[in-house]
């Protein structure tokens, strides 16, 4: 817990120091779920809350850079499920874990609240790190991506919804653990797929604030400031 409250205020410090023209920061919230041993294909099987803090730069009408912090909840449990196997194994686990991402978005219309344009659907991807507690606060590397819909108000306040994906390097996040069958233990059903990885998703609005101020100084006169249009 350590390590990540170092990683989290080293975060905040990096990206509040470049709060310059076209800068938001906000609020996600929404609901997170797993696909993996338990849940192989169910969307939104036994969702769970998520929500965490951003920080996003508006670089162009087009792209956007954003980074995120956010606490996700994922469970499962084999009694959902139908099939003979499952039954047999009976099992069932909660994860919480805390994630640390960046991601690209590209805007498919020229979005610029404070001109003309104030929405546009987007994809997102980018690179991520998640903290997961089920085997011991393990560091996972992963691979968010997404698509969603802005709508901006006016210039100051955004509103999007995003769909995101995140592809994992780790088959441990419901803490299952690969055992081999043998003529010792033939009668043990499958516990976990030796071939495949876990997945994670989650379904957020992020509700955002220009942090940027709406005045600019005359290069002539520092002094005088007039407001941007």
């Amino acid at each position: 817990m350590r390590k990540l409250n170092l990683v989290l205020i080293s975060f905040l410090i990096t990206f509040t120091a470049f709060a310059q023209k076209n800068n938001e920061i906000g609020l996600t919230g929404g609901v997170s779920y797993y696909l993996g041993d338990v849940n192989h294909i169910v969307p939104f099987y036994s969702a769970r809350p998520t929500f965490g803090i951003l920080f996003r730069r508006n670089m162009a009408e087009h792209y956007a850079l954003r980074a995120n912090v956010q606490q996700i909840m994922i469970a499962g449990n084999d009694a959902d499920f139908s099939n003979g196997y499952q039954q047999v194994r009976n099992y069932s686990f909660k994860n919480r874990m805390y994630e640390i991402s960046t991601v690209f978005e590209f805007n498919f219309l020229p979005y610029a609240p404070a001109n003309y344009l104030r929405f546009s659907p987007y994809v997102t991807g980018g690179v991520a790190i998640a903290f997961e507690q089920k085997t011991g606060n393990t560091v996972i590397p992963t691979l968010p991506f997404g698509m969603g819909f802005k709508y901006s108000p006016n210039k100051k306040f955004s509103i999007s919804t995003e769909w995101v994906y995140r592809k994992t390097f780790t088959d441990k996040l419901d803490g299952l653990l690969p055992t081999e069958i043998s003529e010792n233990n033939i009668n043990i059903k499958q516990v976990t797929d030796r071939n495949g990885t876990d997945w994670y998703s989650s379904l957020t609005i992020v509700l955002a604030y220009n942090i940027t101020s709406d005045k600019v100084r005359c290069a002539a006169y520092p002094g005088i400031t007039r407001r941007y249009k």
